[in-house]
């Protein structure tokens, strides 16, 4: 498996990943968007065959960045490709001098939060009725990527 950059002719892959992942799912036009975006980023996971397996979307703006959004094709789910691309992003945020990242998930989804809270994050507050298709809270979590000399800053 590689991570790499997403090109714009995955979006169909991903836009299906998408689709089969989320009840609420961005749209295509979201991901057009997204992939042609100065402050954002699509990370892709392909097989060794260039099969998409999964994706990331990742938003750096000065020293903040946003997960977006992880999917993972449903036939390709619990083999470690989600925490990859957490980790990828956390990667990519450090080299990039980003002092903390955040993210929103839905209240119901046990598993990204589980991932979320292996790599590091921790919650930070709840966003009621955030999601629709069902109306659900967001838990929204944060990752500070400081250490604690970058925390005394004149």
């Amino acid at each position: 498996m590689k991570i790499t950059v997403a090109n714009p002719d995955q979006i169909d892959k991903i836009y299906q990943i998408e689709n089969s992942s989320f009840t609420d799912p961005w749209s295509y036009k979201s991901f057009e968007e997204a992939i042609f975006s100065p402050n954002t980023t699509i990370y892709v996971v392909n097989s060794s065959s260039g099969d998409v397996l999964g994706f990331s979307c990742l938003l750096i703006i000065d020293y903040e960045a946003e997960i977006l959004n992880i999917a993972v094709d449903g036939n390709y789910r619990k083999q470690g490709i989600g925490r990859l691309l957490a980790e990828h992003m956390i990667n990519i945020c450090i080299s990039k001098e980003v002092e903390d990242i955040f993210l929103e998930v839905r209240d119901s989804n046990t598993a990204a939060r589980g991932l979320y809270e292996k790599v590091g994050f921790k919650q930070i507050g709840r966003r009621k009725n955030y999601y629709s298709n069902p109306t659900e809270d967001a838990i929204m979590m944060k990752l500070s990527l400081q250490n604690d000399s970058l925390n005394n800053k004149d």
